[in-house]
Parts: structure tokens; sequence; C-alpha cells
């Protein structure tokens, strides 16, 4: 790998995964305006590959360096398990931020907490 003279989070021999999903061009879609294009309201995002922009079916990409996440190197072997444990990831947030909008006393009494996580998405569809 090479970077560009401005890149400062990646260096030549890192693990990297570069995210499909691009922001909507609105700036009254405060998700995408925030980095959070997951969240995109105005639907105009554009995907790598799947919506809108060529994929990484290559075998050399370049990217912007704010769409590209840097593996840690404890993580290495199992690298191949990003988008699952992305998924996760993100429902896990997602339980946090809805924790928070509950009254104070059960958002402050963890035992009282409990959430199931059903689907896996694209990761569970299977085709014959």
């Amino acid at each position: 790998m090479t970077v560009g003279s401005r890149v400062t989070g990646l260096a030549p021999g890192d693990l990297a995964v570069l995210t499909v999903r691009r922001p909507c061009p609105h700036d009254r879609c405060g998700p995408c305006r925030k980095g959070r294009q997951d969240f995109c309201i105005t639907g105009d995002f554009t995907e790598r590959g799947i919506k809108g922009a060529h994929g990484y079916m290559t075998e050399f990409v370049v990217d912007d360096e704010r769409y590209i996440v840097k593996v840690p190197k404890e993580l290495r072997e199992v690298a191949v398990l990003i988008e699952p444990l992305t998924v996760a990831e993100k429902a896990a947030e997602q339980a946090r931020v809805l924790v928070q909008r509950l009254p104070g006393d059960l958002k402050d009494d963890p035992s009282s907490l409990s959430a199931v996580v059903l689907g896996a998405g694209p990761i569970g569809c299977w085709a014959r």
C-alpha cells in the first residue's frame, strides 16, 4: 500500500477495510453531514459496487482516507469477519442510544435492561 502525503492514519503495510456507503450531497441531511451516512434521510447516497459507484473487485483501490478503516494488528487473522462485527457493533451503538432515552431510574439500572437483535440482514441471506 502507498499513501498520499496528507494521509495521517495509515501507513504502508497496514491492513485496512474500505467502507461502501458515501454520503448524499444534500445540506439538509444531518446524518450524512456528520459522517453517519448509514442513516441518510434522503436516500440519495451512493454505495461502492451497489448503488451508483464502482465496486472493489479490483487489485488496486484509491479512496479518500475518511472512508478507510484501519484494522488493528490483533485482528489481522480474523479481519474477514469485519462485516458481521460491524453489524453487531452498530446494533450495540443503537441500543446505547435508545437506553439514553429511558427514564432515569431505568437508564441507571443495567440489570433491568435486556435486548435481543433478530435477523442478520444480508449476512443471513442464503439462496438456492
